[in-house]
């Protein structure tokens, strides 16, 4: 029964670490060189950008896939230096 208990915590923990970094299916708040922007993380095809979503093989969003809130980048996209910090992440249910 222990070890039953302790594999249920284990894959609850990775459950609720999931929940916590950036990827398909969350909704993430960013600053990149200080403006927010809000996206919707989706995959290939569903990507609107008038209505805030935007595919997971974006370049930007494939530079920040894994990050956590508060986690702070500097990246070179499309031959321009950018700022990014990871201001919030959710969970589109």
């Amino acid at each position: 029964m222990k070890k039953l208990l302790n594999t249920y915590k284990r894959s609850n923990s990775y459950k609720k670490s999931q929940l916590l970094v950036v990827g398909v299916g969350k909704k993430v708040e960013i600053k990149i060189n200080g403006e927010t922007q809000f996206w919707e993380i989706v995959d290939i095809g569903k990507s609107d950008i008038e209505d805030g979503k935007i595919s997971f093989n974006a370049p930007l969003i494939q530079s920040i896939l894994g990050a956590k809130k508060g986690d702070k980048f500097a990246k070179k996209l499309m031959g321009n230096k950018i700022t990014v910090v990871i201001k919030n992440i959710s969970f589109n249910v």
